[in-house]
């Protein structure tokens, strides 16, 4: 998935979440306008006067307490009010319930007010107060609560899962202590693999909020262990949004996790791409030169002409009308590319198979030399025995190659 399409998709399920979240708070206002109506009754008759309490002399005047049929409704509305105290012991949701609904989003409830420092907050039934301010603060908690309402109903939340803004790898950064540039670059190959293995898990139906939080968590500790505290935050802040995956007003989970995996696989192959400049600064050598391929898979210079062949080839399989098979040959090259410990002749003998595959692929079916295409495909799959990139691939995307035979 490429950056436009996963922008595209991250606003997609935003406008989707958006949707579902107004009925929420519309339902929330109602039930905020009722709880307030639960007052109107009780305006200027909840204080009772206490008169053997009263002191001599006090320049109050007559005090008293709250009715004791009110105390229960005063209390349930000051609590409906606050959404940092327990739930309300009222029927109804509670804002603590709406807040559960709409954790991992972006959203804070519009201009929230905490009762406990005004609208009676500090009136319990054990003690006396004046009749005005009693009086008062209770027809204030009403309007409070019917102010909150009128809030909740003309909110319209705009976004509540963000597109990464453009924020790229640290142009200044050092490596930590006794971290090698050499072998941090072929650690960074692996965290991108991880990324794409992690894509193709999500698209096979994986259950998106575990896999993702635990990649987000262990991909930033490894930039912060390697690189310092800059890399990992700018990683962090590209990933923010797949927490969002964890929200049930989310529809689908997995398309959204696949496009924040798209930012961060990015954001790594920046990473990789100023590695070079990272060691120099660092006091080291700068590791091997090596190119950059689309996709984020980097290779040594000499393969990078063959790359570029290949991948001329699959656009023309795609073009032709099959991009499952096209999906399934960059797959295939991927692995190749991407696979640890092998040498640059072995490399280079299965980036010639790969290029064969996707030359037959692109010529008539009637034209096609099944015994080589067997035979090809033979040799990937001794190949897979001993690489788990290799083997991955082959295992999802095996019955698509197979199709190639004519």
């Amino acid at each position: 998935m490429d950056g436009e399409t996963a922008g595209r998709v991250i606003r997609e399920q935003d406008a989707a979440v958006c949707g579902r979240l107004r009925p929420l708070l519309e339902a929330q206002a109602r039930r905020t306008d009722a709880m307030a109506e639960t007052l109107t009754p009780w305006l200027d008759r909840v204080w009772v006067r206490q008169r053997s309490r009263e002191r001599p002399g006090d320049s109050r005047g007559p005090l008293g307490i709250l009715r004791p049929e009110a105390v229960r409704v005063v209390y349930d509305a000051r609590a409906w009010g606050s959404y940092s105290t327990n739930p309300a012991p009222v029927t109804g949701q509670s804002w603590w319930e709406l807040r559960q609904q709409t954790e991992f989003l972006e959203y804070r409830f519009p201009n929230m007010f905490l009762v406990e420092d005004h609208s009676a907050g500090d009136m319990y039934a054990d003690k006396m107060y004046p009749r005005g301010y009693v009086e008062s603060s209770v027809r204030r908690l009403r309007d409070d609560l019917r102010e909150l309402a009128r809030r909740l109903r003309e909110e319209r939340p705009a976004r509540v899962i963000p597109v990464p803004d453009d924020v790229r790898a640290p142009r200044h950064a050092r490596l930590s202590d006794g971290v090698l540039a050499r072998l941090l670059a072929e650690d960074l190959r692996g965290q991108i693999a991880r990324c794409e293995a992690l894509d193709a898990s999500l698209a096979a139906g994986a259950s998106a909020p575990p896999l993702v939080e635990r990649w987000r968590r262990e991909t930033a500790e490894f930039l912060r262990r390697r690189l310092g505290e800059e890399a990992a935050l700018g990683f962090t802040r590209v990933t923010r949004g797949a927490a969002a995956c964890a929200n049930p007003l989310v529809p689908d989970p997995n398309s959204l996790a696949q496009a924040y995996l798209s930012f961060g696989r990015a954001y790594l192959e920046e990473v990789r791409e100023r590695m070079p400049d990272y060691a120099e600064a660092s006091g080291q050598s700068r590791p091997e030169q090596q190119v950059n391929i689309s996709g984020g898979t980097f290779v040594n210079a000499q393969f990078a002409g063959r790359i570029k062949n290949i991948d001329s080839t699959i656009a023309g399989v795609v073009q032709q009308g099959a991009p499952q098979l096209a999906e399934a040959l960059k797959a295939l090259e991927r692995a190749v590319l991407g696979q640890a410990g092998l040498a640059d002749d072995t490399r280079a003998e299965l980036l010639d198979n790969v290029e064969y595959l996707a030359e037959a692929a692109r010529t008539p079916p009637e034209r096609r030399n099944r015994g080589l295409i067997r035979s090809v495909l033979a040799a990937l799959t001794t190949a897979a025995t001993g690489g788990e990139e290799l083997h991955r691939a082959l295992e999802a995307w095996g019955g698509v190659l197979r199709g190639i035979l004519p």
